[in-house]
């Protein structure tokens, strides 16, 4: 659906939700998600998991989004400069803040 709505010229930003996550890796460490009604407080234990998932989405995403060949073909065929033809850029960063 990304490819097709590229192939369209349509650039869109991509944002990831991620208090799920945060609250499952605070859970396996058994840790607890702190609330103050719908604001999530965030102390040094839920900072720690919130890199930690926020890291590990982000380089799947960007892995997911990135052109280029599967490192079994790196392997197999070796340094060629022409591996393929650029057509998705992928850039993240504190660009905005999204609610």
């Amino acid at each position: 659906d990304i490819s097709l709505l590229h192939s369209f010229g349509i650039k869109f930003v991509l944002i990831h939700g991620i208090h799920v996550e945060i609250d499952k890796l605070l859970a396996e460490r058994g840790k607890k998600a702190n609330y103050a009604g719908n604001y999530y407080i965030n102390d040094s234990d839920a900072l720690e998991a919130a890199m930690e998932v926020v890291g590990r989405i982000r380089l799947s995403m960007e892995a997911k989004l990135s052109p280029g060949p599967p490192m079994l073909n790196l392997r197999r065929h070796g340094v060629n400069g022409n591996w393929h033809e650029k057509t998705n850029n992928v850039a993240s960063g504190n660009f905005l803040g999204a609610k």
